[in-house]
Formats: structure tokens, C-alpha cells, sequence
């Protein structure tokens, strides 16, 4: 059976390009397997053989502007889809419509995995009627929906078409089945997983006397990285803290964004670094912080866990609901409770400095639980283990088993 991945974007430095790849791992020695992805300037892929690759190429003639990211902030040049013109519509619809019937012709799949419950989706389903298509819903798709009512009316009137959609979560079924009117029995949460092979704990963690605390994602104002800074410095007087930031786009922003760490005495800044690179800050390191106002999963936070660390992590309910209520009593990770929120991810300025200060006894109490050596038991990183990508495949491959029996 041979089935063709589709994503509109880079299949990389994102959670959605992370899931791409490794659902494409995951099955390779049982599928013959194809994808269609946009990239832009020297990008290489090597997930799959250059044979089986059908890119759709950005800042070019065909399509002179970055490639469109599903976040207003992503972690390489891109454009918005709110900043795309009726004439980059028209280009960006054409680019993707040529490739995908390329791709229908020469590798002619029998199911089809589109990640995003968004235009390209959509597209897919124009074309391809006639396959079986499955949806991949990451979250940010059902933000583009509330964020761009005017592309969501004109495009994304057919999603409800798919035969299955793939959830992360049990609370992202009622939005998916109110955004896209898609029937509840065709949505199957199957969540997402982490690499077993890269995320494990350390054999033995060196002590220390320094407590480190890690920061890995897009440094925008929606991941609430500038109050997890602000909460840190309330207790950098008091412990003797190194801060370590991962998601710097380059190096131009490393040193924009060293300034707002100022106020830290230890501090420590990476651009995107491969996940290997990252597994290996998350074994020498104490704390995970994750202060997002808004994630589809929290995948990442899943990844620190199984890398050893305790966390820290605003109420993201999708991450609440997949590691279940034992995991959370643990104390392993501490839940922050969000501010309000107007417009998806923004915060009211008048809750901002209560959430600070939340988030500041949150970390606080995942230092003390450190420093007093708090054993976590070792059956929370047994349930920790099933969020494993190889366990998540293994359910993927039993809802794409359905289609062939």
C-alpha cells in the first residue's frame, strides 16, 4: 500500500514538522511512502529518498515570498497567511495544485495524510476525492480558522470530507467537530509522540549546586517567554539559576534577544538545533518551562519528561489530558493556570503580573523538589514511556489497517 504525506510547510523546526517525520520513520519498513512539503532557499530533506519528494519550492518566480507558516511566528522566514495577497493566493493555490496531481500521477497513493485542517486540505480533498484522506489536526489550524474567518469561509469548506481526522487530544474534539462540522465518530485522538531513541534519561545525572532551567521554542510573546523570564528573575537573587534559551531563528537574533536576559545573571542562548542536540541540553538540565498561551500538545514538554526533567508548564489542556491524572499528581510537572485570554494567545495586561508571579512559586517549587532530591517513582516514567513515538505509530497504523482490510 503506498501513501503520500502532504504539509504545506518545512518538515522541520516546528511540532507539526516533527509529527510529519516521524509518522513517515514509524512506518517506513511496512508502507511505500511519498510527501509533498514547502521549503525555501538550501533546504534539505533526507527523511525520505529525493525520488519520493514532491517540494514545492518557495521564493522563487513562481512564488516570490517566504514559505507560509500556519503560527504568525515561526522559527525561519515566512509570510502570514493573513499577508497573502489575492494574486499570492492564486500562486500559492496553483504551486501546490501542479504538484499534488504530479504526485497523484506518478506515485498514485491509496491514502493520504495532510497535516493542518487548512487550505491545503482542502485542496487535497478537491483533488483527490477519490482517496482515502486522513487529517492530521495540529491546533494552529483551528487558530488560523478563528484568526482568518475571511480565508476559512472562502477555502475551507470541505474539510468535513475526510474520512478520518487525527486529534492530539480528547478536549480538541469538540473544536474540530464545531470548526469543520466533521462528525465525532470520524475523529480518533491519537496525540503525539516523542523519539525514544533521542529523548531517554541520562544514566546519571551529575550533581550540582547550579539549578539549570531550559526554554526551547519560538521566542514570541504568544509562548509567553518574556513573563517566564520575568518570573525567573524574581527568584534569581535567591538560587543560584542558569537559564538556557533554544529558538533563536540566527544569530543576529541570539544577540537582539540576549538583551531581554539581562536581567539574569547565568544566562545561556541557542538558535534551532537538532533534536539529538536538544536531547542532550535536556540530560544535563533540571527544569523544563513551557509558558505557552497557547499549544496544540506541548510535545515538547513530553520530550523534557522523558529526557529526566522535571517541568513546568501553563494549563495547555491537550498536554493535561495525554499524560492523564497520574502523571500530573506526580508533582513531576507543575500546571500554571493561564491569564484570560482575548484573540486565541493574548493575554489581558492587567493579569500579566499575577500569572509572573505564578509561574515564578511554580519554578520555585521545581527547584526546591530538586534541591531537597525528590524522587520521582519510577512508574510515572513508565506512563511517561507510552507517549513514545513508537507507540503512537503503532495506533496510527491500526487506524490505516481499517482502510485495508
Amino acid at each position: 500500500m503506498k501513501i503520500l504525506h502532504v504539509l504545506a510547510q518545512l518538515p522541520s523546526k516546528t511540532g507539526s514538522g516533527v509529527y510529519f517525520n516521524n509518522v513517515i520513520k514509524g512506518l517506513k519498513n511496512k508502507y511505500e511512502q511519498a510527501c509533498i512539503f514547502g521549503y525555501q532557499e538550501d533546504f534539505y530533506y533526507d527523511i525520505i529518498s529525493e525520488q519520493f519528494q514532491y517540494a514545492v519550492e518557495f521564493k522563487t518566480e513562481q512564488l516570490p515570498f517566504n514559505i507560509v507558516g500556519m503560527s504568525d511566528i515561526m522559527p525561519y522566514d515566512h509570510t502570514r497567511y493573513c499577508d497573502l495577497t489575492e494574486e499570492m493566493q492564486e500562486d500559492w493555490i496553483n504551486a501546490f495544485s501542479k504538484t499534488l496531481k504530479m504526485a497523484l500521477e506518478e506515485f498514485n497513493p491509496d491514502i493520504i495524510i495532510c497535516h493542518h485542517l487548512w487550505m491545503l486540505t482542502s485542496l487535497v480533498i478537491d483533488i483527490a476525492e477519490d482517496k482515502v484522506l486522513i487529517g492530521v489536526c495540529h491546533g494552529t489550524d483551528i487558530r488560523q480558522c478563528e484568526k482568518n474567518p475571511q480565508l476559512k469561509e472562502k477555502y475551507i469548506v470541505n474539510i468535513h470530507k475526510l474520512d478520518t481526522v487525527f486529534a492530539l487530544s480528547k478536549d480538541q474534539v469538540d473544536d474540530i467537530h464545531r470548526t469543520y462540522r466533521i462528525p465525532t465518530e470520524k475523529i480518533k485522538v491519537i496525540g503525539g509522540g516523542y523519539d525514544g531513541n533521542i529523548f531517554f534519561h541520562p544514566v546519571q545525572k551529575q550533581d550540582s549546586e547550579e539549578i539549570s532551567l531550559v526554554y526551547a521554542g519560538k521566542l514570541a510573546k504568544a509562548k509567553g517567554v518574556y513573563e517566564m523570564i520575568s518570573a525567573i528573575e524574581l527568584l534569581d537573587a535567591k538560587y543560584n539559576i542558569k537559564l538556557i534559551v533554544v529558538g533563536a531563528r540566527d544569530k543576529a537574533h541570539m544577540e537582539e534577544f540576549s538583551s531581554e536576559l539581562a536581567g539574569i545573571k547565568n544566562t545561556e542562548i541557542h538558535s534551532i538545533i537538532s533534536q539529538v542536540e536538544l536531547a542532550e541540553i535536556f540530560r544535563k538540565s533540571d527544569i523544563f518551562i513551557l509558558p505557552s498561551y497557547f499549544e496544540g500538545l506541548g510535545l515538547v514538554a513530553i520530550e523534557a519528561l522523558a529526557s529526566g526533567m522535571r517541568v513546568v508548564s501553563s494549563r495547555i489542556e491537550g498536554l493535561i489530558n495525554n499524560l492523564g491524572d497520574d502523571v500530573i499528581r506526580s508533582g513531576i510537572i507543575k500546571i500554571v493556570d493561564l491569564p484570560r485570554l482575548y484573540n486565541v494567545d493574548k493575554p489581558y495586561v492587567e493579569d500579566i503580573p499575577k500569572y509572573i508571579v505564578n509561574l515564578s512559586r511554580a519554578i520555585e517549587k521545581q527547584i526546591e523538589n530538586i534541591k531537597n532530591d525528590n524522587k520521582i517513582p519510577t512508574e510515572i516514567y513508565k506512563l511517561i514511556d507510552k507517549h513514545s513515538w513508537a507507540n503512537i505509530v503503532k495506533e496510527i497504523d491500526d487506524e490505516i489497517g481499517a482502510y485495508i482490510r
